[in-house]
This record gives C-alpha cells, structure tokens and sequence, in this order.
C-alpha cells in the first residue's frame, strides 16, 4: 500500500460517495483509496448496512401508521341531484323575456352618453386647432408620449384623455450577452469545471439547468444567478435528462481495471516498483482529469458562442468572452507542461528512437489561416485530449492494447502531447488575432 494509500479520507466523504454527490474527482480518489483501504472499507460496509436499515424501517414505518379510512366513499348522486333542482328554480330575472329588456335599456344609456360625449368633444378639438402661444415649444411634449402625473388634471367637465395603449406587446427575448453573464458568474464559482449544470437560452430566457447538485452547492448558485436579468433557474434532480451541453465527464483513465500488462511491468521496473508506479500513476491521472475539465469548459464556450454568436455581443463583451476562453488556455498549458514533466523522466528510455535536441524544443505555431477560428481550433483541442486520455488509460494499464502498438505506445504518447501543445498555441493566437 502506497503512502497516498494511507492517507484516510474524511468520514464525511465516505456517506457523500455512498450516495454518489462527490464530484468526479474526488469520488475517483475516495474510491482508489477505499479498494486499498481495509478500514475505510469497513467503514463504507458499515454505512451501507445502516442505510438499508433505515430504509427498511422507515417503509414497515410507514406502512404500519397509515391507518384505515373511517368510513367508504359517500354517493354524491343525490346531493348533485339537490343542485340541479335548485339552479331550476330561478329568480325572475334570469328569465329570458326579463333579461332583454334589462340588456336593452343598458344600451340605450351607452348610446345616450356616447353623443354626450361627442358633443362635448367638439368646441375642445376647435381649440386644440387654434395656435397656443401660451406655452413656449420648448416644452411640448409628443401627443403619443404619455403625461406626467402632476399634468393629466383636466378641466371640469372636459372628457379625460384616452389612454394610448402599443398595439403591438414588446417581447423581451434573452440575448448572448445575457447568457455570457450567465456563464460568466457561473465560471466565478468554478462550475463550470465538472459540476452538472448547464446554459443555453431558450426563447426569452436563459436557462441555467442544475441536474443532481447538492443543496449547498444549488443556494451558492442561486445567490450568484438570482439578480441577472432573463435568467431561469431549474434544478430538477439527479434523474434529469442532459440537454448534451453540460458538464465534463471524468477522465476515461482508470475506469476499468485489468491485468498488468508487460508495459506496465516495465514501467514498474523503471520507477522502482509496484508503489512508485501507483504515485507515479496517480499524479498523472490528477492532472489529466484537471486538463480534461478545462477542455470541456473550453469546448462549451466554443459551442455556445459560435462565430455569429460573438458578433451579436459587443465589444466589451467580446473581451469578456476571449479573455474567459484565454483563461482556460493558460490553466491548460500548465497542466499539460506538468504532465510532460512527470512522464518525460519515465518515458525516455522507453522510446524506440530517440528524439534530436532540435525536436525537444516547443514548437512554433503557424501564422493563423484566413477564416480560422478559436471556436474551430478548441474542437481540434478537444479531440487531441480525447486521443491523449485513451492514450493514458493504455499506457497505465487500465486498458488493453495491440501487441504492435505496445512498443511505440510512449512514443505515440509524446507526440500527441506536443501536438496538443501546438494546437493550445494556435487557438492562444487567434483568441489575440
């Protein structure tokens, strides 16, 4: 058992993973631990039998409490009988004969005070067509621009001005910049790094979609969302379904244990053991989980706000946008130089030939092509950490390989990695361009 090994995670993750609330992460880690850990797997058994038991208790609980109606469903034929004879015996007025002549005498006085009304009207409009000196130009105010409060008083006895309502009601639709400023504080947060929420607008509003988080983590983002405008909050539960815009899903790395295979044993012999390979394994599986959550990230900006998209958005947030997606960048470029260093020192006696000093050097990328993208360059980032996670899972041993693939496997490796830096460089220049 290595020293990470020993290293107890807290009791309070334990129930947490039970239930499955952990992020992907942490969770990964709990259970590594946990499946070299006799303790905490005692521990977790343990949890497990106290959760069953509450379960059964709570159902023979409940379904000893219910107890039986008191007394079976009443016919309610009769009393429906009671109503209807009651509503027969109408008052006199509800009568048809009596009821026109009601309907008609209300119309006659409308009409009556409709030619009132007219004859009133018209010396005013004879006066509104005199030129008013009055009153300097200065002042007037549009005759479809609705009065003040302090200036609608009329005269006695002249009609009140009628009320000018749109013909057409004004429908506010969410814009790109409200989803920006969505995303934009959810980033704030870090959310937008493996927890399962989600954007996208739809109709008028933007959608923010939180699917299975915890009640702690569903008050911060309602503090951080409530006082954006157009933004629709939704947290159904861990049984919704995924629009395909949410959050990243773990690295594919170690998700399915095997044998070792004569890869790993050499490795193993490299590093000094079967101790040494677990740290060495594990600090690259920290960083390439890390990575590939900053992928997806990346990925969702690019997928979210196309290329007409950002032209919608104004300059400031345009910066907004780029600087949010240089961010992801930087972080990016990090993490991918530490996992060079931590595989370079292991991996370089295995390589079938060795690389000249002129190929160790970073390469330079290429001017950007005309009609080139960030949002194009950040799916091609995409697919090389794809290729990249599938190439670790191999090379750890959590996953089978082609006998002529083992050889050239570090190899393969290592120049995936510097292809990967490259293309994080070009999307850098076009996010500047």
């Amino acid at each position: 058992m290595s020293n990470l090994d020993l290293r107890h995670p807290e009791r309070d993750f334990l129930l947490p993973y039970l239930d499955g609330e952990l992020p992907p992460r942490k969770a990964r880690q709990v259970r590594r631990h946990v499946e070299a850990c006799w303790q905490c797997r005692a521990e977790l058994e343990e949890l497990k039998v106290v959760v069953a038991d509450c379960v059964r208790y709570r159902k023979h609980w409940q379904e000893a409490s219910l107890a039986q109606p008191p007394e079976p469903w009443r016919d309610l034929s009769r009393e429906f009988a009671r109503i209807d004879a009651a509503r027969e015996r109408r008052p006199a007025f509800s009568r048809p004969f009596i009821r026109w002549i009601s309907l008609t005498a209300s119309c006659a006085v409308v009409v009556a005070a409709t030619l009132t009304l007219r004859i009133l009207e018209r010396p005013r409009s004879e006066e509104i067509t005199q030129p008013q000196t009055q009153a300097p130009t200065a002042n007037l105010i549009p005759e479809s621009a609705p009065l003040p409060a302090s200036t609608q008083a009329v005269p006695a006895g002249a009609p009140a001005a009628p009320v000018q309502v749109p013909r057409h009601p004004v429908v506010l639709q969410a814009s790109v910049a409200d989803e920006l400023q969505a995303v934009v504080a959810l980033h704030r947060l870090g959310a937008d790094l493996g927890d399962p929420v989600e954007v996208a607008r739809v109709g008028e509003r933007v959608v923010v979609r939180g699917a299975g988080v915890s009640a702690v983590r569903e008050r911060e983002l309602r503090d951080a969302l409530v006082s954006l405008p157009n933004v629709q909050l939704e947290f159904p539960g861990p049984a919704a379904v995924s629009t395909g815009l949410g959050p990243a899903p773990a690295s594919t790395v170690a998700q399915s244990p095997s044998l070792p295979s004569a890869l790993q044993n050499r490795l193993e012999a490299e590093l000094g053991g079967h101790t040494q390979f677990e740290g060495f394994s594990a600090r690259l599986l920290d960083q390439q989980d890390a990575t590939m959550a900053r992928i997806y990230a990346l990925r969702r900006l690019a997928l979210e706000f196309t290329p007409e998209a950002e032209a919608q958005l104004s300059a400031a947030d345009q910066r907004l946008l780029r600087n949010l997606a240089h961010e992801h960048l930087q972080v990016m470029v990090r993490q991918i130089a530490e996992i060079h260093r931590i595989a370079e020192p292991v991996l370089a006696p295995m390589l079938t030939a060795p690389r000249a000093p002129s190929a160790q050097a970073p390469a330079v990328p290429s001017p950007p092509q005309a009609g080139a993208t960030w949002q194009a360059m950040a799916e091609d980032i995409f697919s090389s950490g794809r290729h990249i996670d599938s190439l670790l899972a191999t090379l750890l041993g959590a996953s089978s390989a082609e006998p002529e693939q083992t050889g050239t496997l570090p190899d393969t490796f290592v120049v995936a990695l510097a292809r990967l830096q490259l293309s994080m460089q070009q999307c850098e220049l076009l996010l500047t361009h």
